[in-house]
């Protein structure tokens, strides 16, 4: 299981994603969006299978691009970047915490 979290202090933002798998199968994702004036969102569904260089890796950048998208429909703006640090990307390689 990875869990994990980015709160956007500036605008109250947070999102919470949960990754729960059996490493050589799918994997059943939740996250949950909070963000003020607007009830709590949970979305989930099932990876067929996470490509990168960890099961950490994959779910960090399986989050970002959670991000991304509400922070695009939260604001209504059409591009939205999120920048990991390249310390965060190297330590997920080998499922460290970070």
């Amino acid at each position: 299981m990875v869990v994990l979290s980015s709160v956007l202090e500036s605008r109250a933002v947070t999102l919470v994603s949960c990754y729960l798998a059996d490493l050589g199968g799918p994997t059943a994702v939740s996250h949950l969006r909070l963000a003020p004036g607007q009830a709590p969102q949970v979305a989930q569904r099932v990876l067929g299978g996470l490509p990168g260089q960890s099961h950490a890796r994959a779910c960090l950048l399986d989050h970002a691009a959670e991000l991304r998208d509400a922070l695009g429909e939260l604001f209504e703006v059409e591009e939205v970047s999120v920048e990991l640090a390249e310390e965060t990307l190297e330590r997920s390689r080998f499922g460290c915490r970070f």
